[in-house]
């Protein structure tokens, strides 16, 4: 695909109690799950821009996260100027979005993906888009990707989200319809995900 294709890269691991709920008894550790995914992307795409660190106060070098070993290369390197294809990482796991976020350091934007309390969770971070926000800004992701049931019921929220800088998208069935999409579009959701693109299109038109 030419490199101006972009990507969304959902990253899927287990929440704790779906780990139970289903029986995984043995996972990939966390840290190195993400290793092997951004070692595929290194591979294809030129490596992250270094730049000055962005990371949230309480995440620092001296943790037991560990920088991925391409960034770390990469910071030793002078910046070379080569196209980059358009990627963004989604993630329903919160520690998978903080890694992320702390190994690309900016480079690549992380939206947390959130049903926003439609099923409880054990972690309360997926439970609203209150609790997404709140994590969102402190570890600086780009944004969230939400189920649009909440939005439909109070589409006030939606300002909520982007009087706090962040990126707003929505998935789910109600996104096929047109009225949802209007209504979206009117209170500023950055992105509806739908399965009728046409009709979207044409909707929004």
């Amino acid at each position: 695909l030419p490199a101006s294709v972009g990507f969304d890269i959902e990253v899927k691991y287990p929440m704790p109690d779906e780990a139970d709920e289903f029986g995984l008894c043995s996972v990939f550790e966390i840290n190195l799950f993400v290793d092997k995914i951004l070692d595929v992307i290194y591979k294809h795409m030129p490596p992250p821009t270094p730049r000055a660190e962005t990371r949230p106060a309480n995440i620092s070098r001296k943790s037991s996260v560990v920088d991925h070993p391409q960034q770390q290369q990469q910071q030793q390197k002078p910046a070379v100027s080569v196209a980059r294809r358009p990627i963004v990482f989604t993630s329903f796991h919160p520690d998978i979005c903080l890694l992320l976020a702390h190994k690309v350091n900016g480079d690549i934007p992380i939206m947390l993906l959130t049903d926003a309390g439609m099923s409880a969770m054990a972690d309360c971070r997926c439970n609203s888009i209150e609790a997404a926000v709140r994590l969102c800004k402190w570890a600086n992701l780009a944004g969230m990707v939400t189920h649009v049931g909440p939005i439909s019921q109070s589409p006030r929220v939606s300002l909520l989200v982007r009087r706090h800088g962040l990126a707003l998208a929505t998935y789910g069935s109600l996104n096929n319809q047109a009225a949802h999409v209007k209504q979206q579009q009117a209170y500023g959701v950055d992105v509806v995900i739908v399965d009728d693109v046409r009709t979207a299109t044409a909707t929004v038109k």
